[in-house]
């Protein structure tokens, strides 16, 4: 299991890296649509102050999801034959 305190810090930086990027991006697709940097620039402000909320509890939330306990839902097993429907069961079990 992964250190609490490594995965906060990872979802962190990931968390950091990536709205960076998103305010270069959102900045100057605004900029070329607009043609007014100041506008552009507080659009981009205002979308990193939101999401980068938004994109920590969103990383928290998987980091504790267990893929493993999920169980298969009974409308995917209708669609498939017996045989995947046991291999499936067996995969998850």
């Amino acid at each position: 299991m992964m250190n609490i305190n490594f995965a906060h810090r990872r979802a962190l930086t990931k968390t950091i890296s990536w709205r960076c990027l998103s305010l270069v991006f959102t900045t100057i697709g605004i900029w070329v649509i607009t043609g007014r940097l100041c506008f552009a620039a507080s659009v981009g402000a205002l979308e990193i102050a939101v999401k980068f909320g938004g994109y920590y509890l969103h990383e928290r939330f998987w980091e504790r999801v267990d893929l493993r306990k999920v169980s298969t839902p009974r409308f995917f097993l209708w669609f498939v034959s017996q045989k995947e429907e046991q291999q499936c069961q067996r995969k998850l079990s």
